[in-house]
């Protein structure tokens, strides 16, 4: 009996399927990695929002004024008298703690930066941000019209914060995208809205 072994043709028909079975693969790997830069890039995008929003509510919680003694008042432990409640950002442990009383104010411990961060005008606080808007409301709930005048300022008592952020790169097709304020543009970014409402402290009232 002989051995019988490929035949040229027989060859190159593996070889045709062999490549058509790596180019299906391929294509099919190419179209997977690019599907997940894609949702990477989208998953970045919205956390960017996010915690844009998330900062400036942060600060925007630690603004106001301190309580007098008209409003609020507390027994000392030490003296009996009454004092008022201030706020400071503790850079280390993220806590807030001031006292005063008739004689002035004073800290209750730890190191202290200003109420709200400061930057020098570089500073990036966040990246690819496209829009960025506020809405303020007074303590009856009613819109508060923008700019807001110096002389209702006081009257502030809740602020909505919008933010837009967008991918780093353009994806296919371009689509039209409307922003809060009803303004288009037209591309192939990935766009994500955050929006967060926020009382501010010992405002309106």
């Amino acid at each position: 009996m002989k051995n019988r072994g490929f035949t040229l043709i027989e060859l190159m028909v593996a070889l045709l399927i062999g490549a058509m079975f790596m180019a299906g693969a391929m294509a099919f790997f190419l179209s997977y990695n690019k599907e997940t830069d894609k949702r990477q890039e989208q998953t970045e995008t919205r956390e960017t929002a996010i915690a844009t929003v998330h900062y400036i509510v942060r600060n925007l919680r630690q603004s106001g004024w301190c309580a007098d003694y008209q409003n609020l008042s507390f027994p000392r432990i030490i003296e009996g008298q009454q004092y008022s409640i201030g706020w400071a950002y503790d850079i280390n442990s993220d806590s807030l703690y001031t006292a005063a009383d008739n004689s002035g104010a004073s800290l209750l411990g730890g190191p202290t930066d200003p109420l709200v961060d400061h930057y020098q005008g570089n500073a990036l606080i966040a990246d690819r941000i496209s829009y960025i808007d506020f809405g303020y409301r007074n303590i009856n709930g009613n819109p508060i019209s923008t700019p807001v005048p110096l002389d209702s300022i006081d009257d502030i008592f809740e602020v909505t914060i919008r933010v837009v952020a967008r991918s780093g790169r353009e994806f296919s097709p371009p689509k039209t995208y409307t922003f809060p304020d009803m303004s288009t543009i037209f591309d192939g970014f990935y766009r994500y809205l955050a929006e967060q409402s926020v009382q501010l402290r010992n405002q309106a009232g």
